[in-house]
């Protein structure tokens, strides 16, 4: 794939990650709205991150294995998953956590994203890897 249809492609990619983030944001918000409903916590970004390193987990450990061209990985990795995860929103619902007393879920917040994500990535690469 030559480079323009490459960035092309990445772009179509994140362009689709985005999307996907965005609904499941409205998802989450919808149910945090409603009495009986979700908590206030960041689930929508919690979860987008979470499925994001499995996500780049599994191209990752799939084409490192392999002889193969890096544009699977590049469109899914850093096109599908880079639009679909979200560090900048995680780090301000972090701070926001914080600014409303919350000290506790804030750091819940940090562990729960660092610690899922780390395991999902490293899930995702051993699936992949062990299929060699």
């Amino acid at each position: 794939m030559t480079g323009f249809w490459l960035a092309l492609t990445i772009g179509s990619a994140g362009a689709v990650g985005g999307l996907l983030r965005f609904g499941l944001d409205s998802f989450f918000a919808a149910r945090q709205a409603h009495d009986g409903g979700l908590p206030h916590w960041p689930w929508a970004t919690f979860v987008v991150n979470a499925v994001g390193s499995t996500l780049i987990g599994l191209v990752f450990g799939w084409y490192s294995q392999r002889e193969a061209a890096n544009a699977g990985y590049e469109v899914v990795g850093i096109g599908l998953a880079g639009g679909l995860t979200t560090f900048s929103s995680w780090t301000v619902a972090t701070v926001k956590l914080w600014m409303e007393g919350r000290q506790r879920a804030a750091l819940g917040n940090v562990l729960a994203n660092i610690i899922v994500g780390w395991g999902c990535a490293v899930f995702g690469i051993w699936v992949t890897s062990s299929l060699v």
